[in-house]
């Protein structure tokens, strides 16, 4: 098996070092235009199996190089996934993607033309989250309400921002700036990000804090006849308060704004200021949060549904949990493709795909690999 990572990040080293220990991969190359980043990734194989190429994955140059490789695993920064995904739709390469961005549907017919399947945003938020309402969709006859909370969160949260995080910083930054959607009484809604604040008392974690931002993804589609759907952010408290001031202040623009002759974004003014504030250090230790609770009816029986994962640094592997919740899936997902576990065609959301016996397959890979998942139910009968 002969695996193409596009991207050299953390999220793309654990999905590496993941296809790594598998018997049947024979090949793993990290493609990237970045060269540190290469380097650094290779430093951190364990075998020969690893290896790297300097190339741009957007650039048409490489279409060639992808015919080469079976499965490809997406660990590009948003921007440039739907032009990656487009070289390796004309390659004939199948790639479980990380990232989500909506501009990826629009490829859909191009893929089935090709023969390939493409899983967009399947890491663990979107993606694992994903997975968890469409495997309470697929069970009940009506589903009323879906909630998803999800954060990456720094164990000791003692900085600028109340936060740091293991992402790309203008995407994480971009996540607290974009208009929200979500369904709300069965219709499409905007709203404004960081709106409809909750505090939660968490048995484990403590106080926490989670606030609308625009991470239903492919859901809002998939799922479009609930009746309510919202995706939350989890962050420590403090963390809301402060990026709402940052907002309040301009300084997340996405337009852009002239200062002395020079058109630039404020976001991304900010980002390069609070990078080395705001980004995770290596070995700094971090969590993962998620909890996914969906809501309907089974017959004349009211089901509930909760999904919860929390997952901690991994101090043996040197891996932080955001890597390993967000590059173990594809990786899972890869070798699917290749075995033929997973067989549909085009832009399929994960959400299409992990139910029933491939829900239970994933879950049972990712306990496999530290990651468990705490599943409760509960029902009421309907009089």
């Amino acid at each position: 098996m002969y695996v193409l990572i596009l991207g050299s990040g953390k999220m793309g080293v654990a999905s590496a070092l993941d296809l790594e220990k598998d018997e049947k991969v024979e090949k793993i190359t990290l493609m990237d235009n970045h060269q540190p980043n290469l380097e650094k990734a290779l430093g951190r194989a364990k075998t020969e199996k690893i290896d790297i190429i300097k190339a741009d994955a957007t650039d048409r140059s490489t279409v060639d190089l992808m015919k080469k490789y079976e499965v490809g695993v997406g660990a590009l920064p948003h921007p440039a996934s739907a032009p990656a995904l487009r070289n390796a739709i004309r390659a004939g390469l199948s790639v479980v993607d990380m990232v989500y961005e909506e501009e990826q549907l629009e490829l859909d017919e191009d893929a089935k033309k090709a023969d390939v399947t493409i899983i967009p945003g399947f890491g663990v938020h979107p993606g694992i989250a994903n997975v968890f309402a469409g495997q309470a969709y697929s069970k009940l006859d009506k589903t009323v309400k879906v909630i998803i909370r999800c954060g990456g969160l720094p164990q000791n949260p003692n900085s600028a921002l109340h936060h740091k995080t293991a992402f790309n910083i203008n995407s994480a930054l971009g996540e607290y700036a974009k208009k929200v959607k979500v369904i709300e009484n069965g219709k499409l809604k905007i709203m404004e990000p960081l709106s409809e604040p909750e505090k939660i008392q968490h048995p484990e974690l403590g106080d926490i804090e989670c606030f609308l931002t625009n991470t239903a993804s492919t859901l809002l589609k998939t799922l479009g006849d609930v009746k309510e759907l919202k995706s939350k952010t989890v962050r420590w408290p403090g963390n809301l308060d402060r990026m709402k001031l940052l907002m309040d202040c301009g300084l997340l623009r996405m337009e852009e704004v002239e200062v002395t002759g020079v058109k630039m974004r404020p976001l991304d003014v900010f980002a390069t200021l609070i990078k080395p504030k705001m980004t995770l250090e290596e070995g700094e230790k971090e969590l993962t949060y998620l909890e996914v609770e969906v809501e309907g009816t089974q017959g004349s029986v009211l089901k509930r549904y909760k999904f919860e994962l929390l997952d901690y640094y991994d101090e043996k592997e040197e891996l932080t949990s955001m890597s390993r919740t967000t590059g173990f899936p594809p990786a899972i997902a890869a070798r699917m493709i290749v075995s033929g576990q997973i067989t549909q065609k085009g832009i399929v959301p994960s959400e299409k795909i992990f139910i029933g016996d491939n829900f239970e397959f994933l879950m049972k890979e990712l306990a496999q690999r530290g990651i468990s998942v705490k599943i409760t139910e509960s029902s009421i009968r309907i009089t």
